[in-house]
Order: C-alpha cells, then structure tokens, then sequence
C-alpha cells in the first residue's frame, strides 16, 4: 500500500532584536535587547541531506528546517523514531506504517505482511519487521517501490530466539537488542547485504548506549563513561577499540555523555547537573584509538545527531549570541571542523535596573538563578542620543547607577563597586540599596536609614540618617528633616552643616519621596489627610511651590516623569518657567514602559518595552545653565562635578598673586571634568610646592558656561620659602639653651603652629639661617654659622631636619662679623637664593650672591651705615620672584626694602608706623597661613607669638594670635 500527503503547516521563523539602534522622527532611539547569558535550547532530533528536525525554545512544536533557505515549518502530527530526515507513525487503529520525507513533506506508507510485527526501524521506502514464530528467527525487510511491496528475508543468527527492540538506526541498517540464551544482546542489521551480526561480543553490553557512524558501530557506558568501544560496520564482528574519553570540563558533571563518531574521531559532550547555568559541557574530540584531545566548542548542547554524509550536527557556541547548530567533519588525517548549519538567535535578557545620567546608559539583567551571571552592561549615549557600542561592566552586579561623571556603580554581596580607568575599581563596603549618585558620592538606603558613601573616602560614613525620604545632589543631600515632617533640609558633605527647613508641606505627616535637581526639589506625600495623595516641586530660586500630579515619578531639570501605574505610560510634566507658569502635562511615551529612569545630569528619558528593547527618548523642555556642583581638589588634581555635561572646559593655574602659570585643556566625562596639572608653567618651568589658585570654565553644547574657581597644594615639587616639611608651607626656627634645634611649622595651612622637627647636640652660639636650595636638588637647606665662624650648609633632603651629623658643605669662615644673617630668597634673578649679611661694625648692609656651582659669591655692599632696630627677610610679598627685605626703625615704623631683581633693594616703602612696639622677634616665616603669601611673626615680652598675614601687595594684613610660651633662646 502507497500514499502521498502534505500535512505540514509552515511558521515563521522567530527572530532577536539584534542589531544597530533605530531612530524614529521624534528623536528617539530604540536599542535592540540584550542577549540572555544562557542561549535557548535547541535539540537537533534528527539530520537529513538538506534539513534537520529540532525542537526549539520559544516555539511551539517540532520544526523542519531547510539548511539552505532557513525555512521552517511545525512537523504535524508529530513522528516518531526519526532519522536522516525522516519520520514515521503507525496510522491510527492500523498496522500501517506511515513513513514521511520531513523535506519533501511526501508519505510512504507501508502495511506489514501477515504475521509480521514493526520493529520500529525503517528507511525511506522500507520497514524492518520480525516473524512472530518460534524456531529460527528471521527479521524482514518490507521495501514499496513503485508501487509494488517486496519482503527481503533476514535470517538471524541460530542462537537468537527472539526480537527485543531497536537500539539506533541509520537508512542502512540498525542495532537491535535480540533475545539469546545468554540474555538480551546487541546485534548490527545490514539492510543492503541482508544479513545479523552480534556486535561486541565478550564485553558487558548490559548498561551502554550503543551509536551508528557512516563507518563505525560504537558503544559506552550509560554512567560515568570513560572510554569508548568502537567496531567497524562492515567488519561487526571484529575485537572492539577501546578509546579513552577526556575528562569533563564543567565542575557540575553529571556523569552522563552523549557521543558521536565522525571520520576518525570520536565526538563527546558530558551532561551537566544544571542547565541554567550552561546548557552543556565543552564539544570535545578525540582521535579513536587515542591521541591528543581537540577542544571544538565551550558549550554545547547534550545531543550529538549524525546525518546521512557522516557529518555530526550538535548546537554549541562560544556563547547566546554565538549559538548555532553546526555541522561538524573531519576528513582523513585532519582534526575536526565546523561549520554554520543555522544561527539561533539570543533570547531577550529581562532589564532589571536602567540608569541614565550624562552621556552614560547602564543597565543590569534579571536572572532566575543566582548560579548565573548577572551582568552589567554600559554605553556612551551622545547628546543627539546616539548610541555606541555596549561593552560589558562585569559578569556579576545588580542595582546599577550612573555617578554623572562617565562611570556606573553596581552592588555586589559585599558593597558598591565603580570601575575606573585602567582596569581598577574603586570599592565601597557598607550595603544598601543606591537612591542616588553624583560624582563622588553615592546615597543609599538600608533597614530603615540613608547614608552616604564616598568613592574618594571609602572608610567615610559622610552623612547618615533616620530621615523618610533623601535625595542627593552635587555634594549636598537633601532629606525631610526627622524632627519635622513636611519640612526640607540640605546638609552638606564637605562644611557638615544644614540648612534652615523648607516648609514644603507642613500638612504631610511623612514624606515618601525626596528628589533634588538643581534648582528644583520634588517631593510626595502619601495620604496628606489620610485618603489625598500629593505632590510638589519646590523652586529653589523661588522659595515657593509647585503643584505636579502625583505618582511613580522621576524629577528631571524643569521636568517631572510619571508612570501611570494601570496603563504603563509615561507622562511629563513641564515647569520649567517656575512658579509664574502652570505646569503642563502630556503624554511622553504611548507604550507600555517597564522599568525607566530620568537622565538627572541630562535632557533624556529612556525606558524599556515588552520585547525589553531600551528607548531613548529626548525632552524638550529647555534646561538650566550649566553650574559646577561639587568642586574639589585632591593633591595636584581638580574635578568639577557638573549640572550637566560640557562641551568643553579649561583650567587655569595662578600664583598667589594672580600671574597665569599654565592653562589646560581639561577631560570632560559626562557631567564632570578633570586635570592633572604637572606643576609646570607653560613654558615649562617647574614651580615649587605651595598653594596656587585654579579657575575652571566649563562651556555646555548651548553656549552657557560655569566658572568655578578654588586653590591646590602643590607637593612633590622643590621646596617653597623656608619650608622644611615638604608641604609648601613655612616654618620658624628655634634654638634652645640645651642645644635643641627645631623647625616649627604649619601643618594645619591657618597661622598655626602644628608641627615640628628637630634634633640636639648643637652648640652653644650658632646661629641658624632657613636658606633655600643651593646645590640644585630642590632641597633647602640650613645654613649654620658655627662659633668660630664658619658658615656651613646641612644638606638633609627635602621634609628634612638636619641634626650636627649631617652632610654639611662649609661656604667659608669669617662669619661672625656679621650681626645678622639671612636670606629674603633669590634677588638677583639668577633662580638661587642669596645671603643678605649685615655688618656689626658699620651697619653696612651685603648681597653674598649664591653661584651656580653652590659656592657663595663676592658679597656686594647695597647699603651702609644702616641703624635699624630690625632687619627681617621675608621673601618675595610683592609678587615679582625677587626677595624683599623689612627694616623696622626705632621709632616703631615699618618699612619695606623691595628687591630690585639685580642684587639690590629699591627705595623703602612705609608699611606701619607706630609698629612693633614690644615685640622682641618679628621674623618672616613664609607662608604659614595657606594662602601662598609670605606672612610675617612677630613674639612680645611674654612670649606670645602672632601672625600678621601677608597680603601679597608687599602689605600685611591684621595680626592674628598664633602661639604662647615660645621663650626660646634664639629664633629665626
């Protein structure tokens, strides 16, 4: 009996949203999904000449594909024992045998003659059935071709008594299990020469899998194998070859292979314990009989398919988006290889955080194991919305958030974690849910408080409190005050201070939600008098509210997203001209939007649909200027936290005195940006420790722009005017009657004395002169006038304090002529220092140049006759580079000897008169204050030390009271 039929639907194939991004003419932008980190299951069934069956996750049934086409259709009714592209079904009530061509979707169909039984192996246009008699077994070979039914007995071996069932087939032949006196045993059907083979005789074939190549008949193990049988079909009964098999690659074994043979080698893939995790082991080959093992795939799915050509189909893949069923070969002498039979597309990952924030889009998956990976994804999003590529944060982080700066943060088990530049990440260890993050900070919340961590402080708990509700913005938090509800604070993470409350709603028993943007402040109240929802918009520049509708909202710069809660859509409210305008809503996206956030540091909203596809979408509402948020300085770097992103920004780099020494082009990221200066001028010239003052201007893409100015450290660098600690700052000197040396300095940046450094052994008479670096180190050093007379300079390196046992250059005898020695810095312009000595004799006043080679000069006579009660170098307090001296008369008037810059002093200048009356030392120390200006010490008759600061234009500001009990022997 032969019929045809065609009963096969054809379905469409189901695609990923893979791909670039798509822009619609509204501007907004549709990112495809992400791929889902384990790739779907696709079970290749069978493999004929042009197709294969399979079935695959997220369709429904079984589907042929064409391999040339990629067309697919649902195999109906489904088919049994299928095999080189072929199925077969008995019909219904009926021994008949419907045999079905998947790719030509053509029927053969076949009754068993009278007395015989299927025994479920088949071929095109055959069935293999068995004689229900007793005696000698035969099987037959029923074969329909052109339109006549033959029957091809098979007689089996004289020992099998009966038929058990079918193990594996191919169209040539199959294995089946016959009954014998020794049990059930496996036995090679060879349909072309007709004839019944025991296979692996003497072995235990009680607990294998038994499998058909075009060449080899194979057997293994059910459990734990680790080797492989193999016989070859045309000589069945010849003593197997025993292969071992490699090891699994996964740590979760099962202890359970599927293995297929292809040319020489054999094909295995271990089975896993979960497969949520991978859907399967590494694809690995070996040679039959032994050899090296060839690693073909890291995954691959448990089911290994021949097809009719010898070729092996399998799924596997380098990862989701590299799944493909594929077709594996392996000629003579060469090792196996692949190719691409169909590509199987990624499921959709479901998004389950989003975060948007200058020029920055993060999102992480959900996963349904925590087994998996849950990665964490970023892109760069132009102002135009523009996508590029998404690179891959980390395998394993939730709760990401943009930080407005160019990075994400993402939780782990043990706290906050945000990649930087170079690989490295900074880490926060206390754990909480993010509410917010600008720059450095981040804002969390856990069991029942919010606090704030500092990615630049990790050990700092800058803020922490009981509040119902906080927002963060730049370095100021914001938060319901906890004693009185309805009311408004800001508390600021540098100064730690608060602000008065802001009534916002004195009705509200509670805030629930808190959200800061500039100048705007969003809050809610649930149930103002126990039934009424409300909410509002606090206009800081107004001090005065703004109604807005209440709900699941996100505050943006002038604008308000809400989700509807029952339709998903997401509405905007505009109120951006403040209180003198009412606000306006209107629909900003019609789909349904799942998860969804407000780019605070931006103009975009995105959010993401069913098919978990992102959508930027712009706003058009006009936003505030630009404005620098959260300046800061850390050693010789400054970075400006923005409102929102710039175009471009500059820095430039002053003097205490307002000279421009550099000006740099600063790296904008996101809404921040940054500069390292190398504490060179433009020109190159390298500058010395101390304070200097940086200005940056920031210019947004519409032209506004952001002018923030404040001072840095600069250390590392050669050391600044009598400065002894490294630190840019000046220090004094003291010398007691037991021989103790000390450098007293500011460590503390305000007219203070806060550290010192010292050493003893000195002798009695020296005298000590704070110098600057002779022998081109960048050190200082301490000149010593010894008693007899010699000058000496101690060399102990920059921070250092020399005791009498340090390396010393002797710079000449003779010393003691001189009343008075010191040093204002360089005053001949030549970049040394240079002595000032002042005669006891003659009161004739000296320049002792410092020569390149580190020696002293010819001392040059500038004044004489000089009878001032005090002479005190105080370095450069006009602003010109060069050295000024004070001379202070005994009439109580203050006078300043500006240098020349060519070995001199110009004509004095009156400071203060009527000055000075009762002080017994008036030194000038440097800049002890931190502002870069020399500043100027004086101590009375009690011993109390002052400080008068230095004002830069060779003047000095009020005094300041700085120490007391300072009765040393001698000070300098």
């Amino acid at each position: 009996m032969v019929a045809a039929s065609a009963a096969f639907s054809l379905v469409p194939g189901i695609g990923f949203a893979a791909g670039p991004a798509q822009a619609d003419t509204s501007g907004e932008v549709v990112l495809p999904a992400d791929a889902a980190y384990v790739p779907p299951e696709d079970t290749v069934e069978a493999a004929g000449d042009t197709g294969y069956l399979h079935t695959q996750q997220g369709t429904s049934g079984t589907q042929w594909t064409d391999d040339a086409s990629g067309q697919s259709y649902t195999v109906t009714p489904a088919v049994g024992f299928p095999h080189d592209g072929l199925g077969a079904v008995l019909g219904p009530g009926s021994p008949v045998v419907h045999i079905e061509d998947l790719a030509t979707r053509a029927t053969t169909s076949i009754q068993p003659p009278a007395g015989q039984v299927w025994t479920h192996a088949y071929t095109g246009s055959s069935i293999l059935t068995h004689a229900q008699q007793s005696g000698p077994q035969v099987l037959h070979l029923v074969r329909s071709a052109n339109g006549q039914v033959t029957d091809t007995p098979i007689p089996c071996p004289p020992e099998v008594t009966g038929f058990a069932g079918v193990l594996t087939q191919d169209d040539a032949g199959a294995v089946l299990y016959l009954r014998t006196a020794s049990g059930e045993l496996p036995f090679l059907v060879d349909y072309a020469a007709a004839t019944v083979h025991e296979i692996f005789a003497g072995t235990d074939t009680t607990s294998v899998k038994i499998g058909l190549s075009a060449g080899q008949v194979y057997a293994y193990p059910n459990s734990w194998p680790t080797y492989v049988d193999t016989v070859p079909r045309d000589d069945p009964g010849a003593t197997p070859t025993r292969t071992p098999l490699p090891a699994a690659v996964a740590n979760n074994d099962a202890g359970v292979a599927d293995i297929a043979v292809t040319g020489g080698w054999i094909l295995v893939n271990h089975h896993v314990t979960t497969t949520y995790t991978a859907p399967g082991d590494a694809l690995q080959a070996v040679p039959i009989g032994g050899g090296a093992t060839q690693k073909l795939f890291p995954w691959a799915q448990p089911d290994l398919v021949t097809a009719p050509d010898g070729s092996v189909l399998v799924t596997a893949g380098t990862s989701s988006e590299d799944w493909a069923v594929r077709r594996i070969t392996a000629a003579s002498g060469q090792v196996p290889t692949s190719s691409v039979v169909q590509r199987v597309p990624p499921l959709p990952a479901p998004v389950r955080n989003l975060s948007l924030g200058a020029g920055t889009l993060a999102n992480d998956d959900w996963v349904s194991n925590s087994a998996l990976p849950d990665p964490v994804y970023e892109r760069d999003i132009s102002s135009s919305l523009q996508a590029g590529p998404r690179t891959t944060v980390t395998q394993h982080g939730t709760g990401v958030i943009t930080r407005g700066n160019g990075q994400v943060a993402y939780q782990t088990s043990d706290g906050i974690v945000s990649p930087v530049a170079g690989g490295s990440s900074q880490h926060l260890y206390a754990t909480g849910a993010a509410v917010a993050a600008s720059g450095r900070y981040i804002l969390q919340q856990d069991s029942g408080y919010f606090f704030v961590q500092d990615f630049e402080a990790p050990s700092a708990l800058p803020y922490q409190s009981t509040t119902e509700a906080a927002s963060l913005w730049g370095r100021k938090v914001w938060e319901e005050d906890p004693g009185h509800h309805g009311d408004v604070r800001s508390y600021d993470l540098v100064s730690k201070r608060y602000t008065a409350d802001l009534p916002v709603d004195p009705a509200c028993g509670n805030l629930s939600a808190v959200q800061a943007v500039g100048r705007w402040l969003y809050w809610s109240c649930a149930h103002v008098d126990g039934v009424t929802d409300k909410a509002g918009v606090w206009d800081l520049s107004a001090g005065k509210n703004i109604p807005v509708p209440y709900g699941q909202a996100q505050l943006g710069d002038g604008y308000l997203v809400l989700r509807d809660a029952a339709s998903g859509a997401l509405m905007l409210t505009d109120f951006h001209n403040g209180t003198g305008t009412a606000p306006v809503t209107t629909e900003f996206a019609g789909a349904t939007a799942g998860v969804w956030t407000v780019d605070r540091f931006g103009g975009a909203a995105a959010y993401v649909d069913s098919q978990q596809r992102v959508h930027l979408v712009p706003v058009s509402v006009p936003r505030s200027p630009i404005a620098a948020i959260d300046p800061r300085t850390s050693g010789r770097r400054v970075t400006v936290q923005l409102s929102r992103p710039a175009a471009s920004a500059t820095v430039t780099f002053t003097d205490p005195f307002g000279h421009v020494l550099r000006t740099q082009t600063a790296e904008v990221a996101g809404a921040s940006v940054d500069v390292t200066w190398n504490g060179r001028t433009d020109g190159g010239t390298a500058l010395p420790n101390g304070t200097y003052t940086w200005k940056v201007k920031a210019t947004a893409a519409d032209d506004t722009s952001a002018v923030t100015t404040g001072t840095l450290r600069l250390t590392g660098a050669a050391d600044a005017y009598r400065d002894y600690s490294a630190s840019g700052l000046g220090s004094l000197t003291t010398l007691t009657s037991t021989g103790w040396l000390t450098a007293h300095f500011s460590s503390r940046a305000d007219g203070t004395f806060a550290g010192t450094s010292g050493s003893s052994g000195w002798p009695s008479g020296i005298t000590a002169v704070p110098f600057g670096d002779i022998n081109g180190d960048g050190c200082n050093e301490l000149l010593v006038r010894m008693p007899g007379g010699e000058l000496r300079a101690y060399r102990a390196g920059c921070g250092h304090w020399p005791s009498p046992n340090t390396s010393y250059a002797s710079l000449g005898t003779g010393f003691n002529q001189y009343k008075w020695l010191s040093s204002p810095g360089d005053l001949n312009g030549d970049g040394t220092p240079d002595l000032v000595a002042w005669s006891a004799s003659t009161g004739d006043l000296y320049v002792i140049p410092v020569t390149q080679r580190g020696t002293l000069g010819a001392r040059q006579l500038v004044r004489s006759g000089l009878t001032y009660a005090k002479l005190i170098s105080v370095g450069d307090v006009t602003g010109d580079a060069i050295g000024d001296l004070l001379a202070y008369d005994h009439s109580g008037s203050l006078w300043l000897m500006a240098g020349d810059g060519h070995g001199n002093f110009q004509s004095r200048k009156l400071i203060f008169s009527n000055w000075g009356t009762g002080y017994n030392a008036v030194i000038g120390a440097g800049d002890i204050t931190g502002d870069g200006k020399p500043d100027l010490v004086e101590r009375d008759s009690s011993g109390t030390m002052w400080v008068n600061p230095g004002l830069g234009n060779g003047s000095f500001g009020g005094r300041i009271k700085a120490a007391t009990g300072w009765n040393y022997t001698g000070m300098s």
